[in-house]
């Protein structure tokens, strides 16, 4: 999928959002989700929707998405440690 679809999606919610059609618009924000999981204004769009909808906790979730995405949080995932085969007896011996 390409970046111009994520955001035609968006623009529709936004459309969807100032015609009072809330329910639709947190589709077309949930189809551009789907297409950008890393899309923050989309994740804060549809939070506000849920809140006017009602949905205090699920609009409070995609918002602090949005803010997490936007700082950089979840763009970059450190490294995994190695995890090596624990030795017991040296583990004994340390105690």
């Amino acid at each position: 999928m390409s970046k111009q679809e994520e955001v035609y999606f968006n623009i529709q919610g936004l459309k969807m959002l100032h015609g009072g059609q809330l329910s639709e618009a947190v589709e077309f924000f949930t189809k551009a989700i789907e297409l950008n999981p890393e899309y923050a204004e989309a994740f804060m769009n549809r939070g506000e929707v849920l809140k006017m909808l009602g949905k205090e906790v699920e609009g409070n979730l995609d918002i602090q998405t949005a803010k997490d995405l936007k700082s950089g949080k979840f763009k970059t995932k450190a490294p995994r440690k190695k995890v090596t085969k624990l030795n017991m007896a040296e583990i004994e011996n340390i105690y």
